[in-house]
């Protein structure tokens, strides 16, 4: 394998990143297949990137996807993010001896999986655009942690657990899900008698801005 094949992301936010490009209407890698390696498997890690790389033939340079798409074969990709396995690939033909998993068409079935027992992300592609946001489970899980903390009336607390919630990327998604919490957190409090002139939606910072992230180990 070319050591110039890159595979492994640096962060659970380069993988949404690099997700987020691929399954794009530029990048058109429309189809996926998620994994879960086991942690007690975590010394064959390794062997096992190269074997699915080999499966799919992902070790490609782009002169030679270049070649692939305009024969009309897909072209796969190889992501894993510590036991998190992606593998993605293009509409096309589907090249002699490639033993498929079975895949999804983003247009049809989002990504859902789990960063963590606590955490986990929702990719759709609708009407060619791009989304990201976290999945029911954890915005339900948010969503409950922050009406228990209303229930307390300490405004510092409330507003701590909230901004907390800027730690995950903004993505547009994200965004729109924090601004929901805010309004659900503000009513909540308001029902547990806290001064609004003290506590209120405005006095609830939300982060905008997203930055790019290092993509690759």
């Amino acid at each position: 394998m070319s050591i110039k094949y890159r595979y492994e992301l640096d962060s659970w936010q380069a993988l949404l990143q690099q997700l987020n490009n691929l399954v794009s209407s530029k990048c058109k890698y429309y189809f996926w297949h998620l994994t879960y390696l086991p942690d007690s498997k975590r010394d064959k890690w390794g062997s096992i990137d190269l074997k699915l790389i080999e499966r799919y033939q992902t070790n490609k340079t782009p002169k030679q996807r270049l070649s692939i798409r305009k024969k009309g074969y897909a072209r796969f990709m190889y992501l894993r993010w510590e036991h998190i396995v992606f593998i993605v690939h293009t509409e096309g033909q589907i090249p002699a001896g490639v033993e498929q998993d079975k895949f999804y068409d983003i247009r049809k079935i989002p990504i859902n999986f789990e960063l963590s027992d606590l955490v986990g992300f929702q990719i759709e592609n609708l009407k060619g655009k791009t989304s990201i946001k976290l999945n029911n489970n954890t915005f339900n899980t948010v969503k409950e942690e922050l009406r228990m903390i209303a229930k307390s009336g300490d405004i510092l607390k409330m507003r701590n657990t909230f901004h907390k919630l800027n730690g995950f990327p903004s993505w547009s998604g994200i965004i729109t899900q924090k601004k929901v919490l805010a309004e659900f957190l503000t009513k909540e409090a308001k029902k547990h008698n806290v001064n609004s002139r003290n506590f209120s939606y405005s006095s609830l910072f939300i982060r905008m801005q997203r930055k790019a992230v290092k993509t690759w180990r």
